[in-house]
């Protein structure tokens, strides 16, 4: 699934609105930059497109996340705030999604939820 198909979730997104989402749809992040912290508000996830990011919580390494991997999923559907930290280990893309971006991937991919 995921990059063609998040693809095709913006493309939606643009004609559900009638008009461009203000969300780019792909950020960039130099090694060692926080993608989220802790304690945060989560507006986004982020599924990672290429490069390498670090999940930590309270100064303790938990794992490296890589292409095709999400982060930052909790906070955005639950609306708490965010309990890790995560550094890009590697200069990275990321694509960012919003809470109404998950929705319309999970109504046309329901397994994307799980």
């Amino acid at each position: 699934m995921l990059f063609e198909d998040l693809a095709a979730v913006l493309a939606e997104e643009i004609d559900e609105s009638g008009e461009e989402s203000s969300i780019p749809t792909s950020i960039s992040m130099a090694a060692g930059e926080a993608v989220v912290k802790a304690g945060e508000q989560g507006k986004f996830m982020y599924v990672v497109q290429s490069g390498e990011l670090e999940i930590h919580q309270k100064n303790e390494w938990l794992e490296t996340v890589g292409p095709n991997g999400i982060v930052g999923e909790m906070a955005l559907v639950d609306g708490s705030l965010r309990s890790a930290t995560v550094i890009a280990r590697t200069e990275a893309a990321l694509v960012p999604i919003s809470k109404r971006r998950f929705q319309l991937l999970v109504r046309r991919y329901p397994d994307f939820a799980s």
